[in-house]
C-alpha cells in the first residue's frame, strides 16, 4: 500500500498574526504518522513543500524526526520530491532518513513503478520533463494543472500533457482536493490560510491494488460566517466541540456591531476567534448610484485609494496587476525593483 499526501508545510502556528492558533500543522503530521504505522508494509510518498521554508525551527524539524523515526523504525520507507518551499541544496527531508525521488528514475515501491518530478518552476522544462517520463503505475509531481487552477499565467500544464503511459498522478502544490480523469490532488493536510476554511478538504490518498482513495485528517473545526441572527446559536454548537484543539472562526461583521463581537468573544471564551470588520461607509462609497454606464475603472480607482490610502506603491501595483494583460509580469517586474 502507498500513501501519498502532499503539502504539509510544517510550522507550529498558522499566522504570524495568531501564535495562540497553532498546533494544527502538528496533529495533521501525527494523524498522517499514525495511518502509515497502522498498515503493516505500507510507504509514504510526500508531494512536496513538507516544511514551510527552508529556516523551520528545532521544534519543528523534531517534530518531522520523531514522525520519521516512528515509520523508519518500523520498516516502512518514505519517499519525496521537492516543492517550491523545498528549494534548497540539499533537501531537509533527507536529512532524517527520507528517500529522493529523482526526476525520471523508475522505483519499485511495494510492488508499484513509481516515477517522481520534482517541483520545476520553468513551464518549457517541465513539458520536456513531461515529454521524458518513461512508463509508470504512478507519476508523482508538484505543479498547478489548469483544471485545478485555471487564471490565466499560473498553471504550467494539462492532463493531455501527460504521456498515455503514465498511469495516475498524484500532485501537490494547489492546497485543495481535486479529482479529475487521472489527476488526483490530495490538498494541503490542515489549513494554511484563510482560503483553505471552506471547504475543510485536507488529506491524503491511499493507492492499493491499482485503487486510489482518498482519506481525510480531521483536525481542528474551521469555519466562516457572517454576524447575525444565527451566529449565537452556531457558536453556542461549536462550543461543544471536542477535538484536540479549540475551534476557530473567522468572523465578518460591520463595524458597528464590534461591540456585539466582542461580546460574543467574552461569552464564547473557548473558541478562537479572527476578527473581519467591514467598513460599511466605504463600501457605500465605492458603489455607484447610478446601475447604468458603470465606469469600472473609476470603480476600481475608488476602492484602491480607500483601502490603501497610504501606500501609493502598494495602489499602484493592486492596480497594475487588475488592469494589465499580463499580470505575472507585472509581479515579477515589481519583484525585481524590490529586492
Amino acid at each position: 500500500m502507498i500513501i501519498f499526501a502532499a503539502d504539509l508545510h510544517l510550522r507550529m502556528a498558522i499566522w504570524s498574526k495568531h501564535p495562540d492558533i497553532s498546533g494544527d500543522h502538528a496533529i495533521a503530521w501525527r494523524d498522517l504518522v499514525r495511518t502509515v504505522v497502522s498498515n503493516p508494509g505500507s510507504s509514504l510518498i510526500l508531494g512536496g513543500d513538507i516544511f514551510h521554508n527552508t529556516t523551520p525551527s528545532g521544534e519543528v524539524e523534531n517534530l518531522f524526526r520523531l514522525g520519521m523515526n516512528s515509520m523508519l523504525g518500523r520498516g516502512h520507507h518514505v519517499y519525496y520530491i521537492t516543492g517550491n518551499h523545498d528549494d534548497e541544496p540539499v533537501p531537509r527531508p533527507a536529512l532524517f532518513g527520507a528517500e529522493r525521488l529523482e526526476d525520471g528514475a523508475v522505483y519499485n515501491v511495494d510492488g508499484v513503478n513509481v516515477v517522481g518530478i520534482n517541483h520545476i518552476r520553468n513551464t518549457e522544462a517541465l513539458q520536456e520533463a513531461l515529454a521524458s517520463v518513461p512508463p509508470c503505475d504512478l507519476l508523482i509531481m508538484h505543479t498547478a494543472f489548469q483544471h485545478t487552477l485555471g487564471f490565466a499565467d499560473m498553471w504550467q500544464c494539462t492532463e493531455e500533457d501527460v504521456p498515455e503511459h503514465a498511469g495516475a498522478v498524484l500532485v501537490g502544490h494547489i492546497h485543495k482536493h481535486i479529482e479529475k480523469g487521472r489527476i488526483y490532488s490530495p490538498g494541503s493536510i490542515c489549513v494554511n490560510s484563510i482560503a483553505e476554511i471552506d471547504p475543510a478538504d485536507h488529506g491524503y490518498y491511499m493507492v492499493d491494488k491499482g485503487k486510489v482513495a482518498w482519506k481525510q485528517l480531521d483536525g481542528r473545526v474551521f469555519k466562516s460566517i457572517d454576524l447575525d441572527d444565527k451566529t449565537e446559536g452556531t457558536l453556542t454548537s461549536l462550543a461543544k466541540n471536542k477535538r484536540a484543539l479549540p475551534p476557530v472562526v473567522n468572523l465578518s461583521f460591520p463595524r458597528s456591531e464590534e461591540d456585539r463581537v466582542d461580546d460574543l468573544m467574552k461569552r464564547f471564551s473557548g473558541i478562537q476567534f479572527l476578527k473581519n470588520a467591514r467598513s460599511v461607509e466605504i463600501t457605500e462609497a465605492l458603489v455607484p448610484t447610478e446601475q447604468e454606464g458603470i465606469d469600472l475603472d473609476a470603480v476600481v480607482s475608488n476602492a484602491l485609494a480607500a483601502l490603501l490610502a497610504d501606500n501609493q506603491p502598494a495602489r499602484n501595483l493592486a492596480s497594475a496587476l487588475i488592469t494589465e494583460p499580463d499580470p505575472a509580469k507585472v509581479l515579477e517586474d515589481f519583484l525585481k525593483e524590490t529586492t
